[in-house]
This record gives C-alpha cells, structure tokens and sequence, in this order.
C-alpha cells in the first residue's frame, strides 16, 4: 500500500449545455491526460474567466471524499494551495475555495499532523481524512501545484483579464 500523500487535478469535461468536450465520455480529466489541455481551452472559451475542475486528495491509497471536491475554479482552489506551501503549512486552518460548491473545505492542524476537512454548508456533516505528517502536506501541495502550474502556461489556454493567472505564470 503506498503511503504517500498526493493531490492530483482533474479538470471538467463537460458542460451540461454542450456534453462532453472530448471524445473521452468522462466527466473530469486528469491534467496529465492529453484530452484535458483539449478540454480546458474548451472550458475557458465558454466560462472564460474560470477552469472547473477538481482535486483528488489520496492518502494510503485511500481517496478522500471523491467527487466532492470539484470547484469552478481551479485556479482560485490552487492559489489558496499555495498559501499552505508558502507559508510553510504554519497555520492552525486554512480554508480552500470549492467556488460555486456548497461545501467548505479546509486543511486543519491537530497537535503535529495535518488533515482534511471536509464539511457540508448548513448541515452537520463533516468527513475527516486521515492525518498526515507537515512533511508529508507540503511535498504534495508541492509535487500538485507543479504540475497545475505547468498545466495553465500551456499557450493554447488563454484565460481572461481578471483572473489570477498572472500570479502562476510567476511561480
């Protein structure tokens, strides 16, 4: 069993008014999928400002809270990602943007380890993965947001004005 912690990106393949974006009938695409840079321009001529997508959170080769950490903005959930990183995960909570998602989602500290957490607006329902090391929370964000980051330079994705992908481009 693998026991590393990893954050993998999928970004949307489907837009309820058009159907798929590719000819892969799948909802969501890893980013390293050849299809998803297809489906990204796709979804920025039509959304133009945002990228739909979601995370995979896996830890112990368990995923957390599948399908339930999709946003319509990867770029925003990313960026807060990245404060985890930059900061060195020195915060007691911090909270992800799932944009346009009743769900709250959060990477908390308890005593020396992390997790995740992920809760339902209005509701009671909270799921809690497993805890991990700051070691462990840090070289993922870390080996994730590379390659988000790679992902969004690519030339043929062309977002609009007032989004922050200026911020990446300087990562």
């Amino acid at each position: 069993m693998d026991n590393k912690l990893e954050i993998k990106t999928y970004v949307s393949n489907f837009i309820p008014e058009l159907g798929y974006l590719t000819h892969e009938e799948k909802e969501y695409l890893i980013i390293q999928s050849d299809l998803a840079e297809k489906a990204a321009v796709k979804l920025l001529q039509y959304e133009g400002n945002y990228l739909p997508g979601k995370i995979e959170v896996i830890f112990k080769g368990k995923v957390f809270s599948p399908n339930l950490t999709v946003t319509d903005d990867l770029l925003d959930l990313w960026y807060d990602l990245s404060i985890v990183l930059n900061e060195h995960a020195s915060s007691a909570c911090y909270n992800i943007s799932l944009l346009d998602y009743p769900y709250e989602l959060t990477i908390n500290k308890e005593i020396d380890r992390y997790q995740f957490v992920f809760k339902e607006q209005n509701t009671e329902a909270i799921n809690k993965s497993d805890t991990f090391t700051k070691e462990e929370l840090l070289g993922a964000i870390d080996s994730g947001f590379k390659i988000f980051v790679n992902f969004v330079k690519s030339d043929t994705l062309k977002f609009g004005e007032e989004t922050i992908i200026e911020e990446f481009l300087k990562k």
